[in-house]
């Protein structure tokens, strides 16, 4: 009878890890991490603990969020190796925001807001795109930092309570599109 429960716990497990999920997400304290190569679809997230809320990275890993993306103690998103993540809401954090690279594809449908005051909001490297359709805020620290021909579009504002933008190394482009 054990044997049996355990063979089908595992297989299970085994099914869920290997499809494409639609999940709802709210308060939690770990990390949503998607990997697999796959297309997702999960609901806003209310991260409480201090690591990433949101962390994408495979080759053709798709993820949207259809909602908000808060961390309040922790990080927001880490995206990389040709991910790429849609947030069809607000993002905010009280470290980095976004932290991306290996050639993803970061798109914040509204607001991006550093909350803290140890980070910039947003950091992109290593070939990578991100669009902000709303406005970057960081209340108390430098709004975006760029480097390794990344490129970063933002359709509404630049608000910064240190620097507003700072771009190192190769950077090949980096434009702010005004409303």
């Amino acid at each position: 009878m054990i044997k049996q429960q355990l063979l089908s716990t595992g297989l299970a497990l085994l099914l869920a890890s290997s499809l494409p999920f639609t999940a709802l997400a709210n308060t939690t304290d770990t990390t949503v991490s998607i990997r697999d190569g796959g297309d997702h679809t999960i609901g806003s997230i209310d991260y409480t603990n201090t690591n990433y809320a949101l962390d994408i990275h495979g080759d053709g890993t798709n993820v949207t969020v259809d909602g908000n993306v808060k961390s309040d103690n922790g990080y927001g998103i880490t995206a990389g190796n040709n991910s790429t993540t849609t947030v069809k809401g607000d993002l905010s954090a009280n470290r980095v925001a976004i932290n991306a690279g290996g050639e993803a594809e970061v798109t914040i449908d509204g607001d991006v807001r550093g909350t803290g005051s140890t980070s910039n909001t947003i950091e992109v490297g290593g070939k990578t795109d991100i669009t902000v359709k709303g406005d970057v805020i960081a209340e108390d620290t430098s709004a975006i930092r760029t480097d390794q021909e990344a490129n970063v579009t933002v359709d509404g504002s630049i608000k910064a309570g240190n620097g507003g933008i700072s771009a190192w190394g190769m950077v090949k482009m980096a434009r702010i599109i005004p409303l």
